[in-house]
């Protein structure tokens, strides 16, 4: 079924709209209950089904709080408890899980990822290139998303209704059909080698690896089946294992049960409830998490930055983590901005944002002071018309951040 571009590049590039929304000037909030009110205030006139917003402050939860509903048709309302993915913010928990990998030798930011894999990877543009892990973890490898071989990832969940409005718009618009999931290695296998059947040119920049600033969810989830091979083991078990456990992150993952209660059911819009799906490519943007558990891992990487508070990883490993890796200016301007190990330099804040159908999420932190935010929604973000109402309530949100962490101090 041909895939049309309903699901823009917007799901690809998130990360810089996302990250660039403006403040608005409102009322100085100074306190929990105003803060609560200002944002009850926004709910009720967005169009948004809910959202869910954590902020850190002097390294420690400072607030957090959830608005509007997991399944509107049910009248069951989103909690901090709510789990939902959180799309490409994923790729933060990517880094974290690459430099641990690093801390246990497996490879280091040089290492050649040909010499992990077995069946080498080559850019037909380039076949002597030589592509490392640091090009990986700053999207500069050369290896490039093609947006319907990419789409042909994702799946609607069996035992889904296929014939719903949500449902038939995912089937439709993005070609996604109803199967059972497939492994990272059957992915990486079926997109990067030429036997694969996803296999395209068009996924090989023309540019050496290094050269060029490219997004790229394949090969960030190239990076995970690196892990994977030298963990021995699949990458969410080792996610699992090294991060989310020590984190008591207990309930996040990258398989939520069928039978999950906890899950938010995710929207078009507020009239257009959409089928569970999952994605091959889950590293890049598959996390199930919640406001309560993933409020864990920003107070940890705020800590780390700030402090040099080892916990999942070194004080070593957190240098590593968030150090700019592109260190020419050319990167820069075309990236918009520098990378650590996965995550996003944008002025004084390091941060990710995601965007899938039905989630839209941004998790950020300043550079200067130890504080920062997650926010999470169940609303689109992939066209225009959905586009307006999540930024229109997250410029509000912001805003209401900024007021209350300046009026706090």
């Amino acid at each position: 079924m041909k895939k049309h571009n309903l699901f823009t590049l917007l799901t690809f590039f998130s990360l810089i709209v996302f990250g660039c929304t403006e403040d608005e000037t409102i009322t100085p909030i100074t306190s929990n209950e105003e803060l609560t009110e200002y944002l009850q205030e926004v709910y009720n006139e967005s169009q948004l089904p809910a959202f869910s917003l954590a902020i850190v402050k002097n390294g420690e939860l400072a607030y957090q709080n959830s608005f509007g509903h997991k399944n509107i048709e049910n009248n069951e309302f989103y909690t901090n408890q709510t789990l939902q993915p959180i799309a490409s913010i994923s790729k933060t928990v990517l880094g974290v899980a690459t430099v641990k990998a690093i801390e246990l030798g497996y490879f280091d930011l040089e290492t050649d990822i040909n010499s992990i894999l077995t069946n080498p990877i080559i850019n037909p543009n380039n076949p002597n290139d030589i592509i490392k892990i640091r090009h990986l973890v700053t999207h500069t490898s050369s290896l490039l998303d093609v947006s319907e071989a990419y789409f042909d990832a994702y799946y609607i969940q069996n035992g889904e209704n296929i014939n719903t409005e949500g449902a038939v718009l995912l089937q439709n618009f993005m070609g996604i059909e109803q199967r059972n999931k497939k492994s990272l290695e059957s992915l990486i296998s079926n997109y990067f080698y030429p036997s694969g059947i996803n296999y395209s040119l068009d996924a090989f920049s023309n540019s050496k690896a290094g050269e060029k600033w490219a997004y790229s969810n394949l090969a960030s989830s190239l990076m995970a089946y690196l892990i994977e091979i030298k963990a021995n083991q699949p990458y969410h078990q080792f996610l699992e294992e090294q991060i989310f456990e020590p984190l008591e992150m207990n309930k996040s993952t990258y398989f939520p049960s069928l039978s999950e209660t906890q899950l938010a059911t995710l929207y078009f819009d507020k009239n257009t409830p959409l089928p569970r799906y999952g994605n091959d490519s889950y590293p890049d943007g598959s996390v199930f998490t919640s406001n309560e558990e993933l409020s864990l891992f920003l107070v940890a990487m705020i800590k780390g930055f700030h402090f040099s508070e080892a916990s999942i990883i070194s004080s070593e490993g957190f240098e590593t983590l968030f150090s700019p890796l592109l260190a020419e200016e050319k990167l820069i301007l075309q990236a918009h901005n520098n990378h650590g190990v996965f995550w996003v330099h944008n002025n004084n804040t390091l941060q990710h944002s995601g965007s899938d159908p039905g989630t839209t999420c941004l998790l950020e932190f300043s550079k200067e002071k130890p504080e920062g935010f997650l926010l999470l929604t169940n609303s689109d973000a992939s066209v225009e018309e959905t586009q307006t109402v999540y930024n229109q309530s997250a410029r509000q949100i912001k805003s209401a951040i900024s007021s209350y962490l300046s009026s706090s101090e």
